[in-house]
């Protein structure tokens, strides 16, 4: 189903629907057992989008995009370590196609919550593409340094 889906809307459309959609339900769940089955809902559902993205070769910026949507969706709503993991698998995707400003963009949207001592390890990337945001801002301090002395 969410191949067919995929295929005739495009990734990123599809995941700024069922974006969408994950906010109209969770709007309308008001009891905790509502609210309960809504998080379960969504957490399975979000766990098959990573999976599609993983697994089906869109090319390295859409699935950087997809990341960056994810993680703006969790930041949204206050789950800052599945944001994390979001901005690392973006950040490492970006960075393994040189694309120089949404690296920026990603280290920028990360910084704003890394000040909290969190270190994510994408399930998806080689230990090399790995951030800890823990250290991130020493981490980006040090990249730029060597770029300014190249």
């Amino acid at each position: 189903f969410l191949k067919r889906r995929v295929g005739s809307m495009g990734m990123l459309p599809y995941i700024k629907a069922h974006i969408h959609d994950m906010e109209m339900l969770g709007g309308k769940s008001h009891t905790k057992k509502e609210q309960a089955r809504f998080q379960r809902t969504a957490d399975t559902s979000f766990e098959v989008i990573l999976d599609y993205i993983s697994t089906e070769g869109i090319t390295p910026q859409d699935t950087g995009r997809a990341y960056m949507m994810l993680a703006l969706y969790f930041q949204q709503h206050f789950r800052f370590s599945h944001a994390m993991e979001m901005y690392s698998r973006a950040h490492a995707s970006f960075q393994r196609e040189g694309l120089v400003e949404e690296v920026e963009w990603v280290k920028k949207r990360a910084e704003k919550i890394a000040f909290k001592p969190i270190c994510l390890v994408p399930k998806s990337t080689s230990s090399e593409d790995i951030i800890r945001f823990d250290r991130a801002p020493m981490l980006f301090a040090q990249q730029e340094n060597a770029a300014s002395e190249e």
